[in-house]
């Protein structure tokens, strides 16, 4: 098909997948829906859509380990967001950023989810999201960990230790001290890392899941 058409195929393509959600009365429309919705979306451009489907397709995929495909997704939308007003989609924005730098840290891929961590705190502290900026603290003080950077990784845990403290996030704070206890231990501080532990094994048994230690 030439370029035009294509365009319109594609178009049709959400159209129709849309219209059969709806008619189907679904809450919520199903993950091979979703990445089908993200992908005609973007190939038709149709970027409001691609934005909404993109994200959604991009955390679903990372939820189920399809990692390769949650980069590939959030990436899409993340490129439209930033390319386009960017006060028009702050929150889309920040939900990208978080998205896109727990995928790459996922992956291994530090120093890319170290960037775009710094960028979403800030996004975050703009936006009085103070919990999430706690929570993006510590994996960026994982990611800092990863990279050998550990003065860095330090500040940053003690810092969401601190904010998860303030505004009673007990899980948040477990997870933080966990993580300062695993820098002091890359620092050879062995008591320091004890004494850390001790204290996130505390904080989540006291939220009844101290699964999220391994977090």
């Amino acid at each position: 098909l030439p370029p035009k058409e294509r365009t319109e195929f594609h178009a049709a393509v959400v159209s129709a997948i849309e219209h059969g959600i709806w008619g189907k009365n679904l809450a919520e429309p199903s993950f091979l829906d979703v990445r089908a919705l993200a992908t005609h979306s973007l190939l038709g451009n149709m970027p409001d859509m691609t934005v909404v489907y993109a994200l959604e397709a991009g955390v679903r995929s990372a939820a189920l380990g399809a990692m390769s495909d949650a980069e590939r997704f959030l990436s899409d939308g993340l490129a439209i967001v930033q390319s386009e007003n960017r006060g028009r989609w702050q929150k889309q924005l920040l939900e990208y950023l978080h998205g896109l730098a727990d995928t790459y840290r996922t992956t291994s891929k530090h120093e890319r989810a170290k960037q775009l961590l710094l960028e979403a705190i800030e996004l975050g502290r703009i936006q009085g999201k103070r919990q999430l900026v706690g929570r993006m603290l510590t994996s960026l003080a994982k990611s800092c960990q990863a990279l050998a950077e550990y003065a860095d990784a330090l500040t940053y845990a003690i810092q969401s230790s601190e904010i998860a403290a303030e505004i009673g996030d007990r899980a948040g704070e477990a997870r933080a001290l966990m993580t300062v206890g695993r820098v002091h231990f890359f620092k050879g501080n062995l008591v320091d890392a004890l004494g850390c532990a001790a204290r996130a094994v505390a904080a989540g048994r006291e939220c009844g899941d101290p699964s999220i230690l391994a977090g």
